[in-house]
């Protein structure tokens, strides 16, 4: 991989756990919202929002895959520049790549 496809397989990847991060927030108010009986069409319209934005990341990532620029192991290979992400990456870029590579 070269430096540039490291960089830019880290940035989906950080903008994919932003996304996580942002959804698994919204999921837990719109579930207060839910018990309390308050407004959610603004919490399921954010929600979805973020969703739309984890699955392009996700896609550009899967696109990496298809094209070759990134191997099995690319996770440990970019382990310098996703610093505190790597464990997170680690253990979801594998699925990820498997499931590209039987598609």
């Amino acid at each position: 991989m070269t430096n540039a496809q490291k960089r830019r397989f880290a940035s989906y990847w950080k903008k994919e756990y932003e996304a996580t991060l942002k959804i698994n927030s919204l999921q837990a108010d719109l579930e207060k919202a839910e018990m309390l009986c308050l407004p959610k069409a603004r919490l399921k319209s954010r929600i979805a929002s973020w969703r739309i934005k984890q699955t392009q990341s996700l896609q550009a990532i899967e696109s990496m895959i298809e094209k070759g620029e990134v191997s099995e192991d690319a996770a440990s290979e970019c382990k310098d520049v996703l610093g505190n992400l790597y464990g997170y990456v680690a253990d979801c870029y594998h699925c990820l790549y498997l499931d590209c590579v039987a598609a």
